[in-house]
Parts: C-alpha cells; structure tokens; sequence
C-alpha cells in the first residue's frame, strides 16, 4: 500500500508526517480485493508544511514517478520505484535540464551494504527505526481511509 511513494516523502522532506487523509477503494463485488484495497490515496502533511500527495492500486496502468514542486522549479523522476529505465528532470526558471541514471542493481547494493555494516560494525544508514516510522504513517492512513477523517500520526 504506498510504501515507495510514502518512503519517497519522507526522505526528500527529512520529516515525518504528523498528519494524514486518506481514501481507499475496496470494492465488495471483487474477489481480488477482499483482503487489500483496489487503491489508495492520501496526503501527508508534514511539520514544515510541506505537503505530499500519494496514489497507489493494483488494478489501474503503472505510473511510477516521484515528482517535487519548489517555489522556482521542480525536479521529477520517472520510474522512480522500478528497477531501470528512470529518467531524471529538473525544471528551473532558466529551462527543463535531462539527466542520464545509470542503472544499478538494487538488491546487490544493498546486499553489499549490509554486509559491510555487518563486518565493520558499522550501524545502517536505514535502521529499524526507519521501518517503524513507516508503518506509523501507514496505520495512520488506514485509519484515515476508514474513518473519512485527517488523522494524526503516532510517535
């Protein structure tokens, strides 16, 4: 349920939300549904005022892009929860800017990276607690699905 795009909010604000509104899509005369919602989406609300809107589904056309809005410009990645094919873009007053991602194996690196932490003793750059904040903000936007109302998000 979200969790690319709600862990993409987080890391680009470098906040956790402290409030949510969501809304889900559970269709009762499909099978494929009864336990998950068909969609979902919410809004985060963050303590700069930030905010970040959020979709997901499992019956709807794939559209994986993250897309940031600044005060002067924006920066969007296409494809940015697949595993190759991104395509980065950074808008500025002074024009659209196109940037090449070379393509990396996720789960090497990643593999990599534990093991280096792992044998160095090293503490993660992404700790349990990073998980935790995230199912924090999901639990608040099951709530909020279900109840039609903002709900704050537990620390």
């Amino acid at each position: 349920m979200g969790i690319y795009c709600l862990n993409a909010a987080r890391y680009v604000t470098r906040e956790e939300p402290v409030e949510v509104t969501a809304f889900a899509d559970e269709p009762k005369d499909d099978p494929r549904f009864r336990e998950v919602p068909r969609s979902v989406a919410f809004e985060l609300r963050f303590p700069s005022g930030a905010l970040a809107h959020c979709d997901c589904g499992f019956d709807a056309a794939e559209s994986r892009w993250v897309r940031v809005n600044g005060s002067t410009g924006f920066i969007e990645l296409e494809n940015a929860f697949g595993y190759r094919g991104q395509k980065l873009a950074v808008a500025r007053p002074s024009g659209r800017e196109e940037f090449k991602v070379q393509p990396v194996n996720h789960f090497a690196a990643e593999m990599d990276y534990f093991a280096e932490c792992v044998l160095q003793n090293k503490e993660p750059v992404t700790p349990g607690e990073e998980g935790l904040a995230d199912m924090l903000a999901i639990e608040a936007i099951y709530e909020s699905a279900a109840s039609g109302r903002a709900v704050r998000v537990k620390r």
